[in-house]
């Protein structure tokens, strides 16, 4: 029963107040607000379940839904780093490497590989 209690009062209860509270202060736009939780909790959990360390975005992602996810899988007890963004379908500034797809591609290439380190 003591071992049911602590595991429901962690991980169960956490997930509800959060859903709970996001509910209470987002009145118009509920749904856009709990849809964007429930995307980190479970990517969170993705991560966690899979021993990632390094966790990367494109060049056109949000830094601060990069940091959402980080956080979320801290308070789930893990930790990820963020790498640096890679490109997609958005290449390089104008005159740089980056700029063609294989300068693009090595790039992304490297960034990954020094993760590792």
């Amino acid at each position: 029963v003591g071992i049911f209690l602590m595991r429901l009062s962690g991980q169960g209860l956490m997930s509800h107040a959060s859903t709970t509270t996001i509910s209470r202060f987002f009145v118009k736009s509920r749904g856009k607000a709990l849809s964007t939780i429930w995307f980190g909790l479970s990517t969170a959990e993705f991560i966690l379940q899979r021993g990632l360390h390094t966790v990367f975005a494109e060049t056109s992602v949000n830094p601060k839904s990069i940091e959402a996810l980080q956080e979320a899988v801290a308070q789930k007890g893990g930790a990820v780093r963020i790498g640096l963004p890679l490109y997609s379908d958005a290449l390089g500034n104008e005159g740089t490497k980056e700029a063609t797809l294989i300068g693009a591609f090595r790039y992304n290439a490297l960034q990954i590989l020094t993760s590792f380190e």
